[in-house]
């Protein structure tokens, strides 16, 4: 019959049975152990004496399912931690090997198409108020409003769309079928669209199609796209929604514009986006051609591509310091006024759409969620 002790020394489960007489040694830490019978009586350190079990049959079993146990609530509180951290205050990994240039504060959303959730977010807007707006492209175009912390407030259906963006006011301007449509960003009532340009096309006047716009203070600047060979820029007056001039860019040396963002900065400065060729032109705030940046290659799509290339870029925004901030299929990649590539925020996923508050918080969205950074102090 066998007799259930529990080594002394490291508390491990011992057996013993007729044919061990009157001492074992533990099978885990090697200790002599005698029965509790027997008194050690001038033996070795070593030998002490076996302390009974509960029970003995069940004293093996049962520690192994309390180690178990313990193991998998211990995993458990370590994953929930990882996750608030992950989504709560994570330093956006740099792609420079310096420290990260900036760290996620918030993020919302998830797949779905129910309110607070997105099928395909491609395009992100701010106003002064707090309100964060994201469209979902596609033939509906919904559009949903969110206060800073991420909590749903509304949604409309603004149609089909290129592009939007939002005033200090809460007014939504968005790029529609050649249109610029005003909203009341919060109700999303309908506003009156925006006047449409025309231009001299094939021997007659043609409205202008406006593929992307970006705002200064009481005037939205429109590129003008498909039916010209030299993307215009129309300005036009936020109070009016007239007409207020227009610029023409000049070509490239030996490039064809097709321009699919458009970004001014508060010293004049433009920058437009091919989406196609990868590649953001400057100009000045006449039209000037100055510089180009980005680019694709094939190498920008390889496991090593170079930083400063871009993966299929969709968006721009600017912060306070004139930085350019490009959303790609590699995170977001940002670059001096001049061009010059100086880090990236997050890798291998694809930032459809950009904001930037007055604060410099970047707000992107992707597919299926909304983040926001900060920068960090280096």
């Amino acid at each position: 019959m066998l007799e259930a002790l529990i080594c002394p020394n490291c508390a491990g489960p011992l057996n013993f049975s007729a044919a061990d007489g009157e001492s074992i040694q533990c099978p885990y830490c090697h200790t002599t152990v005698l029965r509790s019978s027997q008194s050690p009586g001038g033996g070795r350190a070593s030998h002490q004496t076996g302390k009974p079990v509960v029970s003995k049959t069940t004293a093996g079993p049962m520690l192994a399912a309390l180690a178990v146990l313990f193991i998998a609530v211990l995993i458990a509180v370590i994953s929930q931690i990882g996750d608030h951290r992950n989504r709560t205050g994570t330093a956006s990994p740099s792609t420079s090997g310096k420290p990260p240039f900036a760290r996620m504060i918030l993020e919302f959303g998830s797949k779905g198409i129910t309110p607070g959730h997105f099928k395909n977010a491609s395009c992100i807007a701010l106003d002064q108020q707090g309100h964060i707006y994201v469209g979902e492209s596609g033939d509906h175009g919904r559009v949903q409003v969110f206060d800073k912390t991420g909590k749903y407030l509304s949604e409309f259906l603004a149609g089909g769309f290129d592009d939007l963006v939002a005033d200090r006011d809460g007014t939504l301007y968005v790029m529609s079928e050649g249109k610029i449509c005003r909203f009341k960003g919060l109700s999303g009532e309908k506003l009156p669209d925006m006047e449409r340009a025309s231009e001299d096309f094939g021997g007659g006047q043609t409205p202008v199609y406006y593929r992307c716009a970006c705002l200064s203070p009481g005037v939205i600047h429109a590129i003008t796209g498909y039916a010209v060979d030299v993307p215009r820029i129309v300005n036009l007056n936020t109070t009016t929604g007239r007409v207020a001039g227009t610029v023409v860019v000049t070509q490239p040396p030996n490039e064809t514009l097709n321009l699919h963002r458009i970004l001014r900065l508060t010293t004049g400065e433009i920058y437009g986006l091919d989406t196609e060729k990868g590649i953001v032109f400057k100009f000045s705030p006449s039209g000037a051609y100055i510089n180009k940046f980005g680019g694709t290659s094939e190498e920008a799509f390889s496991d090593h591509p170079l930083p400063s290339q871009l993966q299929s870029p969709s968006s721009m925004a600017s912060d306070s310091q004139g930085r350019i901030y490009v959303g790609n299929g590699s995170g977001i990649k940002v670059y001096d006024k001049d061009g010059n590539y100086i880090d990236g925020i997050g890798q291998n996923e694809f930032a459809n759409g950009l904001a930037i508050d007055d604060q410099d918080h970047i707000y992107a969205c992707f597919a299926n969620c909304v983040r926001e950074y900060v920068l960090q102090k280096h």
